[in-house]
């Protein structure tokens, strides 16, 4: 029950994903679809089912490693086994969850509108091995991004070679038993070293922050100015350009194994997969943005700047990473736009800033989160996924070549309230708790 609270439960905003999920779930199962329309309550139900499980499905490598430091907690008897057999267990209750929507949304139908048994095996089979690899591989990742970059080799090397030897069928082997094979052997190699693992270190972020200071003292000839020292401390070291290029270079991988392995579907949907994923990239600004604004309270006095001033030089230096991710993404947009055959039907001109208007709100949105979080940040977080699902996603997959301005227009005036509502957050910080921090 405890491990069940901090998947679903521990912050505010898990709270409200889940008390949200659970009413549209809730809807969606009421309100029965008629026999013409069969399927109709799979909106409701799946949006209700992916907010709920989001945090927990896609985070759970990073709680794992948050509890599996704590020495206190590591105090109780069988500790790690328990917390192991908690992830586990959190996993198979959101993929149970959402097979279970899935099921609910096409009870109500005749009996031959209703998906066969075979596809909630694919369903279930796909949905444990993206729990999985998140798991796994953010739990790796808090400590080396190579380790994490050569766990994703692995993952899709069943792939690669079926597809080198040209197996029949090789889409249904791979969403199936060798899907549900490599999902449990990845836990038992990762089990067999969790258990027996004499100690498990912290992220690696907070052991780079914590030398920092030595090794600077060491290869800096120069001091570093009070504006080049507030800069490492709120990138964590690293600067603009660094982090473009490491989006620049994971886009480029993923969208290389999308292109492998979805090479063989039709060229809307590949389209749609590819440019939903540079769309998905563009929002790691939110992140980043994030991370600055928890960084500011240790900021507060060294600055020498009032609540706004302060305001003012972090979202300079927040733009200035959603421009450098901003070229990433449209670097690889135009790569994927040229190299592909045939092109989408919508034009390069408004998948740009489609692209990157997502980017722009969630920079914003990131900088909201230094005081007082609310349901508004929630839904914030919807109305940027349903700009790249009607914006970007969903007319690729049509086919459709009208441009969705209005769709643009709209979240360029979510991006303008988002920082009136970051400016209005800010000027109403809690001073005095930050002189005492």
């Amino acid at each position: 029950m405890q491990l069940l609270r901090v998947g679903f439960w521990m912050l505010p905003l898990q709270r409200w994903l889940t008390l949200l999920g659970a009413a549209s779930l809730l809807v969606g199962l009421v309100f029965h679809p008629p026999a013409n329309a069969p399927g109709s309550t799979l909106p409701p139900t799946f949006l209700g089912v992916g907010l709920m499980v989001m945090v927990p499905l896609l985070a759970g490598g990073v709680f794992l490693r948050m509890l599996s430091t704590s020495r206190a907690l590591l105090l109780r008897p069988h500790a790690r086994g328990r917390l192991l057999a908690g992830a586990v267990g959190i996993l198979l209750l959101a993929s149970s969850v959402w097979i279970f929507a899935y099921w609910a949304a096409f009870q109500q139908v005749p009996a031959k509108f209703r998906p066969p048994l075979e596809e909630y095996s694919l369903m279930l089979a796909m949905t444990l091995s993206l729990g999985t690899l998140c798991a796994v591989a953010l739990f790796i990742a808090s400590r080396s991004p190579m380790w994490t970059l050569l766990i994703i080799l692995i993952w899709q090397a069943p792939g690669l070679l079926l597809h080198a030897l040209g197996v029949e069928d090789a889409t249904r082997l791979l969403g199936g038993p060798v899907s549900l094979a490599m999902s449990l052997l990845v836990w038992l190699v990762f089990g067999i070293w969790y258990l027996r693992a004499r100690r498990i270190h912290a992220s690696a972020w907070g052991h780079r922050q914590d030398s920092t200071p030595a090794m600077a003292t060491t290869s800096v000839s120069q001091p570093a100015t009070r504006e080049q020292a507030m800069s490492r401390w709120l990138l964590a070291n690293q600067s603009a350009p660094q982090l473009g290029l490491y989006c620049l270079l994971a886009a480029l991988f993923v969208l290389g194994f999308q292109w492998i392995f979805a090479r063989e579907v039709e060229a809307q949907t590949l389209h749609a997969i590819m440019f939903g994923t540079l769309a998905i990239v563009a929002v790691l600004t939110g992140a980043v943005g994030r991370t600055m604004a928890a960084r500011s309270r240790a900021l507060w006095l060294p600055a020498g700047r009032t609540r706004l001033q302060l305001y003012g030089w972090i979202e300079r230096q927040s733009l200035l990473v959603a421009l450098a991710i901003g070229v990433a993404v449209g670097l690889a947009a135009t790569l994927v736009w040229w190299l592909g055959a045939p092109h989408p039907a919508m034009p390069l001109g408004y998948l740009l800033p489609a692209l990157l208007a997502p980017g722009l709100c969630s920079v914003w949105l990131g900088l909201m989160q230094q005081h007082r979080r609310s349901l508004l940040d929630v839904l914030a977080m919807i109305a940027i996924a349903a700009g790249i699902f009607y914006g970007v996603v969903r007319p690729l997959f049509a086919g459709s070549a009208a441009a969705r301005w209005d769709v643009l227009g709209a979240q360029l005036v979510l991006a303008a309230l988002l920082r009136e509502m970051a400016r209005l957050r800010w000027r109403s910080a809690d001073w005095r708790r930050a002189q005492r921090v």
